[in-house]
C-alpha cells in the first residue's frame, strides 16, 4: 500500500494493490481525479489520462473536465461539490492547490462517526489543501485508502481564511467524475420491515439523486447509492458504490452532461443546508466511502460489509453473535404487568431466546402515545417492584434484560416538557401543521442540533403514532 506524489507532474497515487487512485493538480492549479478503479503500476505518470490539450478558449472547463472537488461559477456548469456565499452576494468560487501531506492510517473526524483503523499501517491519508485567497477559503480533502478493503474514504473541512464571514452552502463529502455514461443506478427504498428495496435506472442526460430532506435517513431514504455496468451482474462485471456515513438529510446524486460523462456527488442535502462561518472557524463534512468492485454486486456488499462490521462498528459486541432477544411491543403494547412480562419471558427461554427487552409503557403514566415521553422514571402502577423486580425475575429464568428508550423525544404532556418547555424543538406557534399531528408538539432534538475503471483517457407496517414515539 503506497501514496506516491511525483513532484514533476504533481501526481498523487493512492494503490493497495487491487485499487488505484490518481489525483493531479492541473495546469490552473485545480485538483483534478484521472483514475478511481483497477490497481494501475506505480512509478509512472499518467498525464495521458487527463483531459485532451484544447487550442481553442482557456475556459472550457465545462467540457468534461475531471475534478475532485468541483466549484461554481467558474466554467464548470455540471453540479458542484462546494458553494460558498460571500456576504456581498457572489458564490464563484476557484481554489486552487496549495500543498499537501501524507500520513499513516486515519484520522478522527471531530464530533461525526466514521470508519477508523486499530493499526496505523491499516491504511493511508492523502490531506490535499486548497485555497481560493479572494473569498477568503481553505478546503482539505482527505482521501484515505484502506490495506484490506477496495474503497476510499473522503470527507472535506471548510475553512474561513478572509477577513469577513461566509456561509456554506453545499458541501458535499465526495464528489467522483466519471468518462462514461454506460451505468445503471441503484438505490435502495422501501418502509418498515421492507426495508433495502432495490431501485434501478439507466443513466441519461440529466440528473439522478437519492435524497431526504425530513431529517433523517431511513428505509425510504437510503443514504446510498451504487453504479453498475449494464452487463454487470452479481458475480462478475465493474461497480461502484457510494455510501454516506450520516444519519440527517443527505443527497446522494448522478448527472450526465451534454458530452456523455457523469459526476457523483454525495453529502448533506444543500436545499436544506446553511453553515455561517466567521473568520477562523471550519466546517468538516460527514464521511462518505467509495468502493469499487470488478467482481460484481457482490463484490461491492463484501465490500461494505466488511468495512463497516470491522471499522465503523464498535463496542463490545462488534465481534460478538448478538443474542437472540423478544421484544414485548407487539404481544402487549401498553397493556402489561410484571406478571404478563415474565409470562411472555419464560414463554420464549423455552424457544432459545436469550434476551427480552422491555419496551414502550415502563415509565411516568404512559398509557398511549399521547402523554410521558421525557418523563423516565417508571410507572409503578404498572410495575410496583419497579425495572430491579421485573428485571430480576426475568434473568433468573436465564435471560438477560433489556429496556427500550427514547431520550431524544418529549410529550407535550409530560413533567419534563412543563418543567423545560425551552428544551423542545418546535415550529414558531401558527406555523405547519396543528398540534394533534404536529411533530413540533411533541419532538424534540437536542439543544446542540442545527438547523469503472475511471480512467479519463478517450477510450408495511403503519408505525405507531409518530406524533410521540418518533422512529
Amino acid at each position: 500500500m503506497t501514496v506516491e506524489w511525483r513532484a514533476a507532474d504533481r501526481q498523487a497515487h493512492l494503490s493497495n494493490g487491487r485499487l488505484s487512485l490518481i489525483l493531479r493538480v492541473f495546469e490552473d492549479g485545480t485538483l483534478g481525479q484521472l483514475h478511481l478503479g483497477a490497481a494501475l503500476p506505480t512509478g509512472r505518470s499518467y498525464r495521458q489520462l487527463g483531459p485532451d490539450p484544447f487550442e481553442g478558449f482557456t475556459n472550457r472547463v465545462g467540457e468534461s473536465i475531471p475534478l475532485a472537488y468541483p466549484t461554481a461559477g467558474t466554467g464548470d456548469f455540471r453540479i458542484p461539490a462546494l458553494v460558498v456565499r460571500a456576504p456581498d452576494g457572489a458564490t464563484a468560487l476557484s481554489p486552487r492547490y496549495l500543498r499537501h501531506a501524507t500520513s499513516a492510517g486515519k484520522p478522527a473526524l471531530d464530533g461525526l462517526p466514521s470508519t477508523y483503523v486499530e493499526q496505523d499501517g491499516e491504511a493511508e491519508t492523502l490531506t490535499v489543501t486548497l485555497g481560493d485567497e479572494v473569498a477568503g477559503i481553505e478546503v482539505d480533502l482527505r482521501f484515505t485508502l484502506f490495506r484490506d478493503h477496495d474503497a476510499i474514504a473522503r470527507s472535506a473541512t471548510v475553512r474561513a481564511t478572509g477577513t469577513a464571514p461566509v456561509e456554506v452552502r453545499t458541501a458535499m463529502s465526495a464528489s467522483l467524475d466519471l468518462p462514461d455514461a454506460e451505468w445503471v443506478m441503484i438505490g435502495l427504498t422501501g418502509a418498515w420491515a421492507r426495508e433495502a428495496h432495490v431501485a434501478e435506472r439507466r443513466l441519461v442526460q440529466g440528473r439522478h439523486a437519492v435524497s431526504s430532506a425530513r431529517g433523517a435517513s431511513g428505509a425510504q431514504h437510503n443514504p446510498f447509492l451504487a453504479l453498475r455496468r449494464p452487463t454487470t451482474d452479481e458475480t462478475q462485471g465493474e461497480a461502484f458504490g457510494f455510501s454516506l456515513v450520516y444519519s440527517g438529510n443527505f443527497l446522494a446524486e448522478a448527472e450526465v452532461d451534454a458530452f456523455d460523462t457523469t459526476r457523483v456527488r454525495i453529502g448533506i442535502e444543500p436545499e436544506t443546508f446553511a453553515w455561517a462561518l466567521a473568520p477562523g472557524e471550519a466546517f468538516t463534512t460527514p464521511e462518505a466511502v467509495i468502493a469499487w468492485s470488478a467482481d460484481g454486486l457482490g463484490g461491492l456488499s463484501d465490500t461494505f460489509h466488511r468495512l463497516y462490521r470491522d471499522r465503523l462498528a464498535r463496542g463490545f459486541w462488534r465481534d460478538r453473535p448478538r443474542p437472540i432477544l423478544i421484544n414485548n411491543w407487539e404481544g402487549t403494547y401498553f397493556d402489561f404487568d410484571a406478571d404478563r412480562l415474565v409470562a411472555i419471558a419464560a414463554s420464549a427461554r423455552e424457544l432459545g431466546v436469550e434476551l427480552f427487552v422491555l419496551d414502550d409503557g415502563w415509565f411516568g403514566a404512559r398509557n398511549d402515545d399521547t402523554t410521558s415521553l421525557g418523563d423516565w422514571f417508571v410507572d409503578r402502577a404498572k410495575l410496583p417492584d419497579g425495572l430491579e423486580g421485573v428485571a430480576t425475575r426475568i434473568t433468573a429464568l436465564g435471560l438477560d434484560f433489556g429496556l427500550w428508550i427514547e431520550p431524544e423525544m418529549v410529550s407535550a404532556d409530560s413533567e419534563l416538557f412543563r418543567a423545560h418547555p425551552d428544551w423542545r424543538s418546535a415550529s414558531p406557534a401558527g406555523r405547519g401543521p396543528r398540534a394533534a399531528s404536529s411533530w413540533s408538539s411533541t419532538w424534540a432534538a437536542p439543544r446542540s442540533w442545527t438547523t469503472s475503471t475511471a480512467s479519463w483517457a478517450r477510450s408495511s407496517r403503519a408505525p405507531r403514532s409518530r406524533t410521540s414515539s418518533g422512529t
